[in-house]
């Protein structure tokens, strides 16, 4: 019986995937286009009928449909194989081993019921329903964003997940129950709420975000909102609300728009401006940016004027500027957020995305609508100059130089010394953190490598295996060995595409060459997770003995 992965396959070709995302034109036997995956003139991304794979030679980026897909859409593989799945109409329940038990439910399942039950119960609440419509939410924006409510009721939704076949466990792990501090039963986690589903990119919903209801609200210290908790589907670092929807528009404007909540999201998509996300009551994150990045280096935020949202922007700008993206900002100046605009004035709205300023002609003209000159000098050098030091593109740094330099009708080299005198704010963390998952990603993507050579290649299979385990028992790695075989054939079509060859020997330098780059890998991530443990602990010289061995060890590697 053939594999899911086989299956899709066999009904996909690379040409259908990729030719829906990228134009694609015929170049001899093979078609060719600019890469989607980095900025390019002359186009040097190829892709293979015969092979059925992609290969770009400006940024090495290279592999099937799967990977095609993870890399476009910024998902994991299971989320890819869904996707695809989807679109060859491959039922993924048929390929599961022993039939689907209680306890082999997914966790996209347990979520899936739970948008099914929450949705139900909306429209059994008058209440609840009312508060939506009365904030202009539509019926047919409720149908797509596939809001619901949480009955105030402790055991409603557990009770109807086990109808479902869903085990106390799982509900526990999707984050939609929670066990009682005496650790005997659960209840539901979201009660009283109304329910907005948070998607992946890909649309499979992951986590929730509860709204309280005002009746139920008053007279109690309840939390307005309450998320879902990390689980292994929803990490609210990499998450952000209506992505899945956006997407295409944000390519499309060449532009995002970033709200703050799931209401100004749901009015401002309802409005007609599809290219908004929402931050979802956390703060912007260095991979947030990172799917943003894939579809347009523009952003346009829309964030509450007081005093907490203007911190809130200036810290998302610190991390945005230092990877060369353009910061922009809708001025709201007769209401307190988009959705509140959007209920009295739809078309107001409209007008507003059309009028954004650049962020730092925003904050200077923020800092001198009241005082005399010198005073609003002084405030645009202490909260206003230190950014202009972060923005990493020069263009724009001047640019912004010239805006102070004219509001404050000073010579522009005077702003440029104080520019250059600036406290470095965030950089140095920001360098650290895109350094810290760059590492991560390289780590992972070298070690499904020698997973997928072990399966290409039998021959090596031992010899490969042997010398994981000494480099992980050397950096104690952790490993998981229990990788499904539908995962580990994907694997192997990306060693065969990238690193495969007919000639053995050629193949044994490639699976050398990887296993030194997956042991520097190794001992880089060992030594970071010990000088993270001496930093929050203070360590001992024990531990600083282990980071100079790791250390001689890694100089010693040559590739």
């Amino acid at each position: 019986m053939s594999t899911a992965v086989e299956t899709i396959k066999e009904r996909l070709t690379i040409i259908d995937v990729v030719s829906s995302y990228v134009q694609l034109d015929k170049s001899g036997r093979q078609f060719k286009a600019r890469c989607p995956f980095h900025n390019e003139k002359t186009p040097s991304f190829y892709v293979s009928p015969d092979r059925n794979s992609f290969h770009c030679f400006g940024c090495n980026a290279s592999g099937d449909i799967f990977s095609f897909v993870e890399k476009i859409e910024g998902v994991a593989f299971v989320d890819a194989l869904k996707l695809l799945a989807d679109r060859a109409q491959v039922d993924l329940l048929q390929f599961r081993k022993g039939g689907v038990g209680n306890e082999d439910k997914s966790l996209y399942e347990v979520l899936e019921y739970a948008t099914e039950f929450f949705s139900g119960k909306l429209q059994t609440s008058p209440e609840a329903l009312q508060y939506l419509l009365s904030r202009g939410i539509t019926q047919e924006t409720i149908h797509e964003f596939q809001i619901g409510y949480a009955p105030d009721s402790w055991h409603q939704l557990e009770t109807y997940l086990g109808s479902k076949g869903i085990s106390i466990e799982h509900a526990e792990k999707g984050g939609m129950i929670v066990r009682k501090n005496e650790g005997t039963g659960f209840y539901d986690r979201f009660r009283g709420r109304v329910m907005f589903p948070i998607a992946n990119s890909t649309g499979a919903v992951i986590g929730f975000s509860g709204r309280i209801l005002p009746s139920i609200a008053e007279g109690k210290e309840n939390a307005k909102y309450v998320n879902s908790p990390e689980t292994d589907l929803y990490k609210k670092s990499k998450v952000l609300f209506g992505y899945d929807k956006a997407k295409r528009a944000i390519a499309d404007q060449n532009a995002c728009i970033i709200v703050e909540g799931q209401m100004d999201l749901c009015m401002a998509h309802q409005a007609g401006t599809k290219n908004v996300v929402a931050v979802s009551g956390t703060a912007l994150t260095f991979e947030h940016l990172r799917l943003i990045q894939r579809f347009t280096s523009t952003l346009i935020f829309c964030l509450d004027s007081d005093k907490a949202g203007i911190a809130a922007l200036k810290r998302s700008a610190e991390l945005a500027f230092a990877m060369q993206m353009e910061v922009r900002v809708i001025p709201l100046t007769h209401s307190k957020d988009p959705a509140d605009l959007i209920l009295s004035s739809p078309d107001e709205w409209i007008q507003a995305t059309k009028k954004s300023v650049p962020l730092i002609e925003f904050l200077v003209e923020l800092q001198t609508q009241d005082g005399l000159i010198e005073e609003y000098s002084k405030r645009i050098t202490k909260e206003v100059v230190p950014l202009i030091r972060g923005i990493a593109n020069s263009i724009e740094q001047a640019v912004a130089v010239r805006n102070v330099s004219e509001k404050l009708r000073i010579a522009e080299a005077s702003v440029w010394a104080a520019v250059k005198s600036a406290p470095e704010r965030r950089e140095s963390n920001i360098e650290t953190e895109k350094k810290h998952i760059v590492s991560k990603d390289r780590l992972q993507s070298i070690q499904e490598l020698l997973l997928g050579a072990k399966t290409a290649s039998p021959q090596d299979c031992q010899y490969l295996q042997e010398s994981m385990d000494r480099i992980h028992a050397e950096c104690g790695i952790v490993f998981e060995n229990n990788i499904p075989e539908d995962i580990l054939s994907r694997f192997a079509t990306e060693f065969e595409v990238g690193h495969g060859s007919e000639d053995e020997k050629k193949q044994s330098i490639s699976i050398e060459a990887l296993l030194k780059e997956y042991e520097k890998e190794c001992i880089r991530t060992s030594i970071e997770r010990i000088m993270e443990k001496i930093k929050k602990t203070g360590g001992g010289e024990e531990e600083l003995k282990q980071v100079q061995a790791l250390s001689i060890k890694l100089r010693g590697i040559r590739v």
